[in-house]
């Protein structure tokens, strides 16, 4: 497990980059006719997703 300390800057920060790279993640699966590279994508997109709920999770339970 890693943890990290962020900012509140620094987490929503994060957080948009990921909604952004999960968005760009799921036009190229959508796009990609290779099934090896759209396994591949899905793998990272689910680690991706898990990582956002994470962050998601995190954010909401700390004391503002």
């Amino acid at each position: 497990m890693v943890q990290l300390c962020l900012t509140d800057d620094e987490a929503e920060a994060l957080h948009d980059l990921l909604d952004t790279e999960l968005g760009r993640l799921s036009m190229e699966i959508a796009g990609t006719d290779n099934p090896r590279y759209r396994a591949i994508l899905r793998e990272r997109r689910q680690a991706l997703t898990s990582a956002r709920a994470a962050l998601s999770t995190r954010t909401a339970t700390q004391p503002s």
